[in-house]
């Protein structure tokens, strides 16, 4: 079933996230897609090895979605700049913002980029006699945003859950 969700990007350009200073990156950095912590040789195992570690950096977080009916959904997304745990469950809003965010946009490359920030759409609105705003939103399309990332994550997030618990009960330990 994965293998078949395409999903579309909008932007992918460095300074896309800089134009509006990073509103987005300063309140939610986006879920990621599970194929980007796969094992190599096209297969559909998350390789455990390469969350650990990017975990263990402090600027990626398991987060997790409540919108599913039947269980809780854990995913990876960015941490922000001021987390200090593997965990990061709805704290993320108001904490200082993405730590791959910059004064030049984001500092990853687009194919590393989280999903959920490729897929927003940049929008200017210009107020009369106001300020211009910039603001980037998903298309109205479910399509786009964190729907069709739960429905990828879904099969992998007890696997993660696990992880994460076991990283905070080896830090605690040491």
């Amino acid at each position: 079933m994965n293998a078949q969700i395409r999903l579309p990007v909008i932007k992918t350009g460095k300074e896309a996230c800089s134009v509006c200073e990073g509103l987005c990156c300063k309140s939610h950095p986006g879920a990621t897609e599970p194929k980007h912590w796969m094992s190599g040789g096209g297969g559909n195992e998350l390789d455990f090895d390469k969350i650990e570690a990017a975990l263990l950096t402090g600027r990626w977080v398991i987060d997790v979605s409540y919108k599913d009916n039947e269980m809780d959904i854990y995913y990876l997304r960015p941490a922000m700049s001021n987390s200090n745990s593997i965990f990061d469950i709805q704290m993320r809003l108001m904490k200082d913002h993405c730590t791959f965010l910059t004064p030049l946009g984001c500092e990853l490359e687009s194919r590393y980029r989280p999903y959920e920030c490729l897929s927003l759409e940049p929008k200017i609105r210009v107020e009369p006699d106001g300020p211009i705003t910039h603001l980037c939103r998903h298309p109205g399309d479910r399509q786009y945003g964190i729907e069709p990332l739960l429905k990828l994550w879904k099969p992998h997030s007890e696997d993660i859950l696990a992880m994460g618990d076991l990283l905070v009960e080896l830090s605690e330990a040491s």
